[in-house]
C-alpha cells in the first residue's frame, strides 16, 4: 500500500485533478496531502510550481488590454515603491527587536515586501544565505501565503470595498504571486488589477538585488524575471492582433493557478513548520500585519 501511495504517478494525477477546482480548495488539498507525508514528494516541486505559475501569468496576459496594463503599471510604480520602502524599514527594526539573524531577517523582509519565494531566491545568493535560512524564510512566506488566500476574500466580503481597490490591496499585501492571483480571483476587475500591479511589484526584485549585491560585494549574477516580459508581449498581441479565442487562453491561465497553488500547499509540512520557529514566524506575522494595513491605506490614498 505504501509503495502505491509513494508512486509519483499519483502526484501528477492529483495535480491534474486540481484543474477542475477553485484555487482555494487546491491550496487546501495541497496542504492536506503535504502534511500527511504519505505521498510522493518530487525533488523539483519548486521548479514545477514556478513554471506552472509563470505559464499561468503569461496566459492571463492574453485577456488584458495593453493600455490597461500600462495605466495600472505606471500608477503602481509609486504604490509599490512606497509599500516596499516602509516594509523594508519596518522589517529591519522588527528583526533587530527580536534578535533574529541578520540574513534570515533580510530574507523574510524581501519575501514579505516584494514577491515571496522569488525574492528570497534572488536575494539569498547575493547575501550568501545558507540552506536553513532559505528554508525557514520560505516556510514563513508559504504559511502566511496560505492564510492570505483564505483571509482576503473573506475581508473583501466583510468590508465591501470596490474590486479595483481590493485588487490593489491584494497586490500590495500578499507575498507570493500565486496567492495574489488566487485571492484576487473573486472577480475579473480585481484579478486584472492585482495581476498587473503584482508584476510591477515583482520588478523591484532587480534593484533590490543589486542593492544587496553592492552592500555584500557579491559576484553572483541576478536573473531577470522574463515571464513578466512575456506577459507584456501576450497583452500586446491580444490588443493589436485581436482574436476571439484569446479569451479562452486567458481562462486557461486562470485555471492553471489551481495546480500552482496545490504545489504551494504540497510543499508545506510539519518539518517546514518546525524549522520556522517562534521568532521567525513572529517576525513574518508582525510585518505582514503592517503590510495588510499599509496596503489598504495605499490602495485608498496613493
Amino acid at each position: 500500500m505504501k509503495a502505491v501511495l509513494k508512486n509519483q504517478f499519483l502526484f501528477y494525477v492529483f495535480t491534474a485533478a486540481t484543474l477542475f477546482i477553485s484555487p482555494v480548495w487546491a491550496l487546501l488539498a495541497g496542504i492536506i496531502f503535504g502534511m500527511t507525508k504519505l505521498f510522493f514528494l518530487p525533488g523539483k516541486l519548486g521548479s514545477y510550481r514556478k513554471y506552472t505559475l509563470e505559464a499561468a501569468i503569461i496566459l492571463l496576459g492574453f485577456g488584458l488590454n495593453f493600455g490597461q496594463v500600462m495605466t495600472v503599471g505606471s500608477r503602481g510604480i509609486l504604490q509599490t515603491a512606497a509599500g516596499i520602502l516602509v516594509l523594508m524599514t519596518a522589517g529591519m527594526l522588527i528583526g533587530k527587536a527580536l534578535g533574529l539573524d541578520k540574513k534570515l531577517s533580510s530574507l523574510i523582509n524581501v519575501g514579505t515586501s516584494i514577491c515571496g519565494g522569488s525574492a528570497i531566491a534572488a536575494v539569498s545568493g547575493v547575501i550568501d544565505a545558507n540552506d536553513d535560512e532559505i528554508a525557514v524564510s520560505t516556510g514563513v512566506v508559504f504559511i502566511l501565503n496560505a492564510a492570505a488566500l483564505f483571509l482576503f476574500p473573506l475581508l473583501f466580503q466583510l468590508i465591501q470595498i470596490s474590486p479595483d481597490v481590493y485588487g490593489i490591496w491584494c497586490a500590495l499585501s500578499i507575498h507570493d504571486t500565486s496567492s495574489v492571483v488566487g485571492a484576487a480571483s473573486v472577480n475579473e476587475v480585481s484579478l486584472a488589477t492585482a495581476t498587473i500591479l503584482k508584476l510591477t511589484r515583482t520588478l523591484w526584485i532587480i534593484p533590490l538585488t543589486v542593492f544587496y549585491k553592492v552592500v555584500n560585494k557579491s559576484q553572483s549574477k541576478s536573473k531577470f524575471p522574463y515571464f513578466i516580459a512575456l506577459f507584456l508581449v501576450a497583452s500586446l498581441i491580444a490588443t493589436f492582433i485581436p482574436f476571439p479565442f484569446y479569451t479562452d487562453i486567458a481562462k486557461l491561465g486562470k485555471i492553471l493557478m489551481s495546480p500552482a497553488l496545490f504545489m504551494v500547499g504540497y510543499a508545506i509540512n510539519i518539518n517546514t513548520i518546525k524549522k520556522v520557529g517562534f521568532k521567525s514566524i513572529a517576525h513574518g506575522i508582525v510585518l505582514w500585519i503592517i503590510s495588510i494595513f499599509l496596503g489598504l491605506f495605499i490602495a485608498f490614498n496613493v
